[in-house]
C-alpha cells in the first residue's frame, strides 16, 4: 500500500499553514527562521520535525492519527508543540510525553506604536547574560540553563530597560521565535516598562528582522501577561496551544504495570489499595515555556 504521507514538500506544507493562520503562525515562523529537518503533511495535518522538537497542527483527529503513525523514531522527540490543545492526548501517546502545559496564543502582523516610558530601552546581548541568568524565572528548569539563554541573547532579538546602567527589565525570543522571558524588577513594575519592551520587540521583529508575523504564548494563570497582550492590541487566537515534554523519568504504562506486578506479592495485594494522601509530596513539576 502506498504511503499517504507527503514528506519534505515545504511549499505544500507552508500553503496549508497559511490557510490556517493565525493559529499556525508559530509553525510558519519555525519554517521560515528555524532549522526544520523534515515536514510531514496529510490532508490539512502538519508536523514539523526540528531536532528533538516537533511542531504539530491539525483540524481532524483521524488525519492526525494517520500522520503520527508515520513518524520515524518518535522516541527521539522530547518536546512537542501543539497549535491546538485538543491533540495533547494524541501527542502524549505518540511521543511518550509525561508533562504538558496549555497556553493562550497571541499574534501580531503589524508593527506596534512606540510606548514611551521613563527608562531607556536598548538591545542587549552576552554582556547581560549573568544578569538574565540570575533573574529569569525558569532558569532552573531543564533546557533553560546558561547555554540556552546565551544562544537567545546571541540571536539578536533581545531588549533591556535601563535605569542608568542598571538593567531593570528585559525581554527576548525563544528558540521557536516566540516572544518571552519578560522580566521587570518588582520595584519598577506598573510603570509601563513591560509595554515598552514588548512593543519594541514586536516592531523590531516585523520591521528589522522582516518577520511576517510574531507571536507569544501566555500561561493560563498569567493574568498580568494576558492583560498586557490585550492592551497592546495583539490578536487573540481562538484555540489554546500546548507544549508537551518528556523527561528521563518517563515510564510507559505497560512497563509500569509490569514493574508493579514484579514487586507486589500475588497473595498480599491489599496494601496497594491503601491511601497515601497524608504522605509528604516532594515531587516537583516541570513547566515548558
Amino acid at each position: 500500500m502506498n504511503d499517504p504521507i507527503i514528506r519534505d514538500n515545504f511549499a505544500a506544507t507552508r500553503a496549508i499553514l497559511l490557510d490556517q493562520k493565525p493559529q499556525t503562525i508559530p509553525l510558519l515562523n519555525v519554517m521560515k527562521f528555524g532549522k526544520v529537518d523534515r515536514t510531514y503533511l496529510y490532508n490539512d495535518t502538519v508536523l514539523l520535525r526540528c531536532g528533538d522538537t516537533a511542531y504539530l497542527s491539525s483540524d481532524c483527529e483521524e488525519d492526525l492519527c494517520v500522520l503520527l503513525q508515520s513518524v520515524e523514531n518518535p522516541e527521539e522527540i522530547t518536546n512537542v508543540f501543539c497549535a491546538q490543545e485538543d491533540w495533547v492526548e494524541n501527542a502524549t501517546l505518540c511521543f511518550q510525553c509525561d508533562g504538558f502545559e496549555t497556553y493562550y496564543q497571541f499574534v501580531a502582523e503589524a508593527p506596534l506604536p512606540e510606548y514611551p516610558c521613563a527608562y531607556e530601552i536598548r538591545p542587549i546581548g552576552k554582556e547581560q547574560l549573568e544578569t538574565v541568568c540570575s533573574r529569569y524565572s525558569h532558569y532552573s528548569e531543564a533546557g533553560y540553563g546558561k547555554n540556552y539563554l546565551e544562544k537567545r541573547l546571541e540571536a539578536g532579538a533581545s531588549f533591556g530597560a535601563f535605569d542608568g546602567e542598571t538593567m531593570i527589565g528585559f525581554i527576548f525570543t525563544h528558540e521557536d521565535w516566540s516572544m518571552g522571558g519578560l522580566d521587570i524588577l518588582p520595584e519598577y513594575r506598573g510603570k509601563g516598562i513591560a509595554k515598552a519592551l514588548e512593543s519594541k520587540l514586536v516592531s523590531f521583529l516585523l520591521e528589522e528582522k522582516k518577520f511576517p508575523y510574531c507571536h507569544c504564548h501566555v500561561g493560563i494563570e498569567n493574568k498580568a501577561s494576558l492583560q498586557l497582550q490585550f492592551s497592546l492590541g495583539l490578536t487573540f487566537c481562538d484555540e489554546n496551544a500546548a507544549w508537551l515534554w518528556r523527561t528521563d523519568d518517563w515510564l510507559d504504562p505497560k512497563q509500569l504495570e509490569e514493574e508493579q506486578e514484579a514487586y507486589i506479592p500475588k497473595d498480599e495485594t491489599d496494601w496497594a489499595e491503601e491511601s497515601f494522601e497524608d504522605e509528604d509530596d516532594t515531587c516537583g513539576h516541570h513547566h515548558r515555556h
